[in-house]
């Protein structure tokens, strides 16, 4: 598949004779045409003629601006998210019960003070 973009050089098509300058939008892809060459030109039409197709895929990384090529996570739905605390939280009860059969009991506001630490670091990892 093919996409657009700003040419980093000039250059001339091959087909047709069109000229494009350097920062012009051309029409590229490097092994649709004939015999697998590669198609460039600044003319759609000539383009497509050549068997150019536009790639309806976005490219992964954001190669403009020399920026970061960071992707953000999935937006969770809050059912998801209300799964995963739902998870955590039976977790840190069953690592409190350990603990205070281990070490002994701890009072109402330690207990809570636990059970919420280990819920948000299960949560964060």
């Amino acid at each position: 598949m093919g996409s657009k973009m700003k040419s980093k050089f000039g250059g001339t098509c091959t087909e047709c004779g069109t000229t494009w300058k350097e920062g012009d939008e051309i029409c590229y892809s490097k092994d649709q045409g004939q015999n697998g060459s590669k198609i460039v030109c600044s003319d759609e039409k000539c383009a497509v003629e050549q068997g150019w197709k536009l790639s309806e895929q976005k490219p992964f990384f954001n190669k403009g601006g020399g920026g970061s090529s960071y992707q953000p996570r999935p937006v969770k739905t809050i059912e998801q998210k209300i799964g995963e605390v739902d998870i955590a939280y039976n977790r840190s009860m069953a690592l409190l019960k350990d603990f205070t059969t281990k070490c002994g009991s701890l009072d109402a506001q330690q207990s809570a003070i636990f059970v919420e630490s280990m819920t948000r670091t299960m949560i964060q990892a």
